[in-house]
């Protein structure tokens, strides 16, 4: 742990240890996302393919209040994609903010002081970017990116992205409500439907308990590896991060899975984190092969009457993108936008300036294909091509590769449409 000042005084933890040593300021402060939890960043620092250490940045106040920016230092590529296709991925050293890890601010002065803070790793070397991961577009840390750093040294065209939540009511029912009546009930003739279809041929099985994690994990990734989300490397695999946080995740009754069953075979899931009120979901999964059969959607609902009876769920969080079950049952309260900071160097220039122009270019084809019946048929073709060599072996060709660092990984693709 470094000193690095005395009004206020700041220490950086760049060790696990080092972090260990603030558990008790970090735990008397309120922490709005589970990101910034720090048991669960801790597991991200220890098993993140991309992680080469924490930045932990403590602020101790001349008031005697303490500030945190939680982050970490990744060496993560710089996707320059057409699409889904990367096209080139040089490396960089990322400082990346957790989700929600500006702790303890009270007002726009505590978070000049941390992105500041932040800023001067960034100039020590700490990193080639900052990444300041799904902020607020119009929110105080953005203000002061804007009034501080020049126009080269900054990300432009970064497209904001709603966050799709849904409060959870008292049943399905409840959470249906907005839908029409005509629609709920056609949802519900679908469950019949499939329930008549193959009776007791269908289970679906409720797994958290620590004895269920070896094959919660196996039947999870043997769904996972048969959608398109595999690959785009985005899929739940079952080993490595994924496996490290839900390991997690259980061992302090955060997890709640849902998994549907075909004759013993494992179909469908739905799987996440209870945590501080919110239940946010990993990428969930369906077998393609029924899709017809709507399994999604009935392991989705499932997974909702239970939330709803649950007292310690009030809302379900189903993060960012634009997938078709986000729309249809939640709404996008809130918009969020990931801001890069670059460290003044010839190299950073040029990547910044690409990305700019990979944006505008980006945004032309999101406005195509959601204006267009074209551009549907393309996007619908191109995630079929995806499950399709999921299931051949045959190489996806778009540069990704591993899981995202975090269920909620800045610019991951969506999750799948839910059928």
């Amino acid at each position: 742990m470094l000193s690095t000042g005395t009004s206020p005084r700041v220490t950086v933890a760049d060790t696990v240890d080092a972090v260990e040593q603030l558990r008790e300021v970090w735990t008397s402060l309120p922490v709005p996302d589970i990101d910034a939890q720090i048991d669960y960043f801790l597991t991200v620092t220890r098993s993140g393919p991309k992680v080469l250490t924490p930045y932990v940045i403590h602020a101790r106040l001349a008031d005697g209040r303490d500030l945190l920016a939680v982050a970490r230092v990744e060496l993560r590529s710089v996707p320059l994609s057409v699409g889904y296709r990367a096209v080139a991925e040089p490396l960089a050293r990322h400082l990346v903010l957790a989700f929600g890890g500006l702790l303890g601010v009270t007002g726009p002065e505590d978070v000049r002081l941390l992105v500041g803070l932040l800023r001067d790793a960034l100039r020590a070397g700490v990193a080639d970017v900052l990444l300041l991961a799904k902020v607020a577009p119009d929110g105080e840390a953005a203000r002061e990116v804007e009034r501080t750093v020049g126009w080269l040294w900054r990300s432009h065209g970064q497209r904001p992205t709603g966050r799709w939540t849904a409060e959870l009511p008292g049943s399905l029912d409840g959470f249906l409500a907005h839908r029409s009546a005509k629609t709920r009930q056609k949802l519900r003739t679908k469950d019949r439907k499939l329930e008549k279809k193959y009776g007791d041929r269908l289970r679906l099985r409720r797994l958290g308990d620590p004895a269920d994690l070896d094959s919660l994990a196996r039947d999870m990734a043997a769904v996972g590896v048969r959608t398109y989300q595999h690959g785009l490397g985005v899929a739940f695999c079952g080993e490595g991060l994924d496996l490290a946080l839900m390991r997690t995740a259980v061992q302090h009754g955060w997890f709640r899975s849902w998994l549907l069953y075909l004759d013993d075979r494992p179909v469908a899931f739905w799987a996440g984190t209870l945590w501080n009120g919110t239940f946010s979901p990993v990428t969930p999964g369906f077998d393609p092969a029924l899709s017809q059969d709507s399994i999604g959607h009935y392991t989705m609902f499932r997974m909702v009457e239970d939330l709803c009876a649950d007292p310690e769920a009030v809302r379900l969080d189903f993060g960012h993108g634009d997938a078709r079950y986000k729309t249809e049952f939640a709404r996008a309260e809130t918009h969020e936008v990931d801001l890069l900071i670059w460290r003044r160097s010839p190299r950073a220039a040029a990547l910044n300036l690409a990305l700019a122009g990979q944006a505008r270019a980006n945004a032309w084809g999101r406005m195509l294909a959601s204006r267009t019946s074209l551009g549907h048929r393309v996007k619908r073709r191109w995630r079929q091509h995806l499950q399709r060599c999921c299931q051949t072996g045959e190489d996806v060709g778009t540069g990704c590769s591993a899981p995202p660092d975090t269920p909620r990984a800045p610019d991951a693709p969506t999750a799948p449409t839910v059928r």
